[in-house]
């Protein structure tokens, strides 16, 4: 076999098994991938399982301790308290039960109109374990078909009512009900001195959890320890909720058809303790326990997902790297061959022609090989042509060689005796070659392999194999040097004996590198996965926060519009109050005139008589004027009224931004502090409201008593005319009672007056809340857009990361 197949088929198998390996280990760090993948959907949907049980929990307590102080909730407790708190068909208790739906059913109406529809389940118990009033219900509770309102007991399917009573301290989390798993937050009731009055409750339904948290291309199951179907009365009907086992009740079932047929009673009872999968084709099934509000386990929620993309896009890898393999090793086999005919197998077949012509004495000893090459090649030409020189050119020529080489090298005895050093040897040691002639190679080095049994020499002498690939550390000029010792033992052409070739490669500069790419690695890991942590989470939660702030602007926006009509409204009632001003006015001056003219007329009986006559005209008028003012003052009182009720939905309005905002957590409170505001702004709305309303009242009764006095005047005046002959006398009537409808005019107009500033007042304050109304909305779109462009930079910031 010659000697470019003995080169060649080595190093072909060599690549070709190497390229099996590769496969192999390709192929396993894939199907290990591919593991590792499905176990971090997995964690990562049970994490978001627990954080939406949390938040929906912690929601719900919130929304409870906003309804715990209310004075109108504190004055019923009291109410029910004066009676028998452990009777259920207590008349106290009844009558508290009256008084919360009067004052919350507005608020449980508002929260059902913003919400579309869906209830606001709000609660309150007393001490003794019995239901005070479902504020979202018109009856308690129904029995044999019939709605009962009284104060059904709870006590023995209700722990946490029964906790927060007994400790006084507030309980979030799921408690089974009668329909099954439920979020319930529960706080105290407290009266301003302290004392323990009862508890309040906010529900809501687990459903919408599971619509929240099931992503795209999965499907959900939840099931229930069937041992608490005593509990839950709703779910007993085995058609709808079918018993598995005799263990586990299905609550909400798969979409998926082979999903239910997949879970068995055995898979969900070993995820009571923990989340398990299974592997089915191309989907993947997990199941992890659902814990009540005392982190005792009660349900079971399994959920699927398929990994077929994923698991594509792995042999895809797999076999786009085994093409690009096979490709590899074809085109270095190729190579390889290339260049070993041009560099090895033709230089060596032209010195074995010239070496027989040499032998076969047809050689040219003039003749030269060609020198010019620059490998080894090239070198064995040039010995080869040197071959006949003298044996100092050859120990010159070799002396030059060694000198010639960066790294430290020397020739040393079996008892590590230097014999030869080249100059970067002697550059090292601070001496001259000569001067290292007879002296130990750990004098010059000093490292911890001097002296001992892992020396390289030594390990050479004693024809032990010594690993190539070790460095060790040494000194040169006061710096740390790392070499790399390569120790080959030299013999002469009869086998004996010269010596030990050692050369100490310098690595110093490649570990340097080594280790600061190594600490940069590091760094870049550590800092990537925080990258991809914190982009997640900056998305999920400015998508939730976008929402939130989005039905404020909306709500902000309703707001406005509102205060809009009540300025327009206030406007109209402002010039009706103004003109009922002018008329009072003109009517006093009139009452003032006529006045005048009685007492002149005493003297004069035709004047007297002519005066009575004009007297009676304004009269007349004077009263159709007073039946104008009253129906103004009607008009003003229908305009308060219509004030009233915007003050009062803007005050239900402010309450619902503001639960809103409870339930944006930290990130709403700002504007809860906004909704506040409108809030007091629409209690003071509703007070002015209520002072223009008892002005009014005065008003229409000042109208009412002057119509009575014009009307009396008007009879006057024609009993005057008809006894012309006591002309006198009645005059002097007249006067007295004009006097008294000058006084009471001039009364209306004061009033009038006054009821003008006060709707100016009103005006201003509500312009007020509209320029607030105006301001919050929008703040909360310039709200909405920067957390939109937020939200942008977000996924930007976590594509990077995922590049990274």
């Amino acid at each position: 076999m010659g000697i470019r197949r003995k080169m060649f088929l080595p190093i072909a198998a060599a690549f070709f098994v190497l390229g099996g390996v590769s496969l192999v280990v390709m192929y396993f760090q894939l199907d290990g991938l591919e593991r590792d993948f499905v176990s971090q959907i997995v964690q990562n949907k049970d994490r978001e399982m627990n954080n939406a049980i949390d938040t929906a929990s912690r929601m719900t307590l919130e929304q409870a301790a906003l309804f715990s102080r209310l004075p109108v909730v504190i004055s019923a407790f009291g109410t029910a308290h004066s009676g028998d708190i452990h009777a259920e068909s207590d008349p106290m208790a009844q009558k508290a039960r009256e008084e919360l739906r009067a004052a919350l059913t507005p608020f449980i109406k508002g929260y059902a109109q913003a919400m579309d529809g869906r209830k606001f389940q709000l609660h309150y118990h007393l001490p003794s374990g019995r239901s005070l009033v479902r504020v979202w219900r018109e009856k308690q509770v129904t029995r044999d078909g019939k709605g009962l309102d009284i104060s059904d007991d709870i006590s023995s399917f209700r722990p946490t009512v029964m906790e927060v009573n007994r400790t006084g301290k507030p309980v979030m989390g799921i408690e089974l009900g009668e329909g099954g798993f439920v979020f319930r937050g529960i706080a105290p009731v407290v009266s301003p001195d302290g004392k323990h009055l009862g508890s309040v409750e906010v529900l809501s339904e687990f459903a919408p959890i599971l619509a929240k948290v099931a992503g795209e291309n999965q499907d959900m199951a939840l099931y229930m320890n069937a041992e608490f179907l005593k509990i839950t009365g709703a779910l007993r009907d085995p058609a709808k909720n079918p018993v598995l086992d005799g263990r586990f009740v299905q609550i909400t079932a798969a979409k998926n058809e082979a999903l239910t047929k997949w879970i068995k009673a055995d898979f969900l009872e070993k995820a009571k303790s923990g989340t398990v999968m299974e592997q089915h084709g191309g989907k993947v099934v997990a199941a992890m326990p659902v814990n009540d509000y005392k982190g005792n386990q009660t349900g079971i929620l399994v959920f699927s997902f398929s990994t077929a993309k994923e698991a594509a896009a792995i042999h895809a890898v797999l076999y786009v790297f085994l093409g690009l393999l096979v490709l590899l090793l074809a085109a270095s086999s190729g190579a390889v061959h290339l260049v070993f005919v041009k560099n090895v197998a033709t230089p060596i077949e032209t010195m074995i022609a010239k070496i027989r012509d040499i032998t076969e004495d047809r050689a040219d000893l003039t003749d030269r090989l060609d020198e010019s090459r620059r490998d080894e090649m090239g070198q064995l030409a040039s010995w080869f042509n040197k071959l006949t020189s003298k044996l100092s050119e050859i120990m010159c020529l070799s002396s030059a060689v060694l000198n010639a080489m960066p790294d430290p090298l020397f020739v040393s005895d079996e008892n590590n005796r230097i014999i030869f050093a080249n100059m970067a040897m002697a550059d090292m040691a601070g001496k001259t070659p000569e001067e290292l002639k007879g002296t130990f190679c750990g004098d010059v080095f000093k490292t911890r392999a001097c002296g001992t049994p892992d020396c390289p020499v030594r390990c050479a002498v004693e024809g032990r194999r010594f690993d190539p690939d070790t460095y060790v550390e040494s000194i040169r000029h006061g710096e740390r040097m790392v070499i790399k010792p390569l120790v080959q033992s030299m013999r002469d052409c009869n086998g004996n004996p010269l010596g030990f070739l050692e050369l100490a490669q310098d690595m110093t500069a490649v570990v340097r590198k080594e280790e600061e790419l190594a600490a940069n690695l590091e760094r870049i890991q550590g800092i990537n996965a925080e990258l991809t942590g914190v982009a997640a989470g900056v998305a999920g939660s400015l998508g939730e926060l976008s929402r939130q702030s989005e039905e404020v602007r909306q709500g902000a926006e309703t707001q406005r519009s509102r205060m809009s009509e009540v300025v327009t409204a206030m406007d109209q009632m402002n010039s009706a109050v103004l003109e009922v001003a002018k008329n009072a006015g003109r009517a006093a001056e009139l009452a003032g005139q006529a006045r005048d003219r009685a007492e002149k007329g005493v003297s004069v009986v035709r004047q007297a008589v002519t005066a009575i006559g004009e007297v009676q005209g304004l009269t007349f008028s004077l009263r159709d004027g007073m039946e104008g003012l009253g129906k103004r003052a009607q008009d003003v009182g229908q305009i308060m009224n219509v004030i009233s009720d915007i003050a009062d939905q803007t005050n239900l309005l402010a309450l619902n931004a503001a639960i809103e905002a409870a339930r944006a957590g930290d990130a709403g409170r700002g504007f809860a502090v906004v909704a506040d505001e409108v809030r007091k702004l629409a209690e003071k709305t509703m007070n002015a409201t209520g002072e223009v309303g008892k002005v009014v009242a005065a008003i229409q009764a000042e109208t009412k008593k002057s119509m009575d006095l014009t009307q009396s005047a008007a009879t006057a005046v024609e009993r005057a005319t008809a006894l012309s002959s006591d002309s006198g006398k009645v005059l002097d009537e007249i006067a007295g009672l004009v006097g008294d409808s000058s006084d009471q005019v001039q009364t209306i107009a004061a009033a009038a007056e006054e009821q003008s500033a006060a709707s100016d007042e009103i005006t201003r304050a509500i312009g007020d809340v509209d320029r607030i109304s105006s301001d919050t909305a929008e703040g909360m779109t310039h709200s909405v857009q920067a957390i939109a462009g937020l939200s942008e930079m977000a996924e930007k910031l976590g594509r990077i990361a995922s590049d990274v």
